[in-house]
């Protein structure tokens, strides 16, 4: 038989191990609660990084899509080509569950906004549906907020000419159309009450572009605004002939190609052409990719330029869409 105080010893070993245990059970229980509660908090952050990742992987996709058709093709003249709508070949490989958009936006179908002369702006706004008189009196307040100088045309308005409180004129081109709240007297001429674009906004957004810094009008893309304005400008009778002509529905059409691959082909194709930014090809692209997994959609924009075969990305605009 052993001694009283082995016994006792054993036991205490014993409670001494099981207190052991006992603690260890509730820091692994500790540290088992704060763990999911990290994996919590950062799951949608490693899903946020993760739905990006895929974003920029279609941007990647249909770049290289888009300098495939410039390749092949030598120009890109028209989505007709293909490059309108891009990814529809699954070519970008992303996660099971998650999808991607992707669309090729041309805005050399825009006049360029940044250059367009006082006369050409009247004729913009004319077409647009502004009177003779509102069509002098905006382009010289717009001129004014963008030219260089401060010297104020007869109905424009140059700092002198602002409140205190008022934004003043940057004597640079506009970066967003959004600026036209803040030049002298223009605010209802583009804007409701409340402040939300209204009519001719809209309309001024489909016709100009501010990433168009060209010389030329792809009139392949261009809309009847855009078209309508340059004979404007040439003080040429605006020649209904041109939408056939854009789409070969009259003249030779040879190996499909519908759209123009050169200025020639308006008068060849039974219209008459106006003088000024006649364009066949994009120059400039807004690409947009959108991916989404879930409720999420996360957006990319990305500006490009068109040289010979060459795509470059100038700009790139990217966030989540709410």
């Amino acid at each position: 038989m052993k001694p009283f105080y082995c016994r006792k010893r054993k036991g205490s070993v014993m409670l001494f191990i099981l207190g052991v245990a006992l603690f260890l059970t509730g820091v692994i229980a500790v540290i088992m609660d704060y763990s999911v509660i990290e994996m919590k908090l950062r799951a949608p952050a490693v899903k946020e990084h993760s739905i990006r990742q895929d974003a920029y992987n279609g941007l990647y996709a249909a770049i290289a899509e888009i300098k495939e058709y410039l390749e092949i093709d030598g120009a890109l003249h028209s989505p007709l080509q293909g490059w309108g709508e891009l990814l529809t070949d699954g070519r970008a490989m992303l996660p099971k569950g998650s999808k991607i958009e992707a669309k090729a936006v041309d805005e050399t179908a825009k006049l360029p906004l940044s250059s367009l002369k006082e006369d050409e702006l009247e004729a913009l706004f004319y077409e647009m549906g502004f009177s003779e008189t509102d069509c002098n009196y905006i382009a010289q307040k717009f001129l004014d907020w963008t030219d260089s100088d401060d010297s104020a045309r007869i109905d424009g308005a140059e700092k002198e000419d602002y409140d205190d409180d008022e934004a003043m004129p940057p004597n640079r081109a506009v970066r967003t159309l959004a600026e036209l709240k803040y030049v002298k007297d223009l605010y209802p001429y583009f804007f409701l009450e409340n402040g939300e674009p209204n009519e001719m906004y809209e309309k001024l957004a489909s016709a100009a572009s501010l990433e168009n810094t060209g010389e030329n009008v792809n009139f392949n893309t261009a809309n009847e605004l855009v078209l309508r304005a340059i004979y404007k400008m040439d003080e040429i009778n605006f020649d209904t002939n041109i939408f056939d002509a854009i789409q070969g529905k009259t003249g030779g059409v040879s190996d499909g190609e519908y759209w123009l691959s050169s200025a020639a082909d308006i008068s060849s194709r039974g219209a008459n052409p106006p003088l000024r930014y006649v364009g066949v090809d994009a120059k400039f692209l807004r690409l947009e990719v959108s991916a989404r997994r879930g409720v999420l959609t996360y957006r990319i924009t990305a500006l490009c330029e068109v040289d010979g075969s060459s795509l470059s990305v100038k700009k790139i605009y990217e966030g989540f869409v709410r």
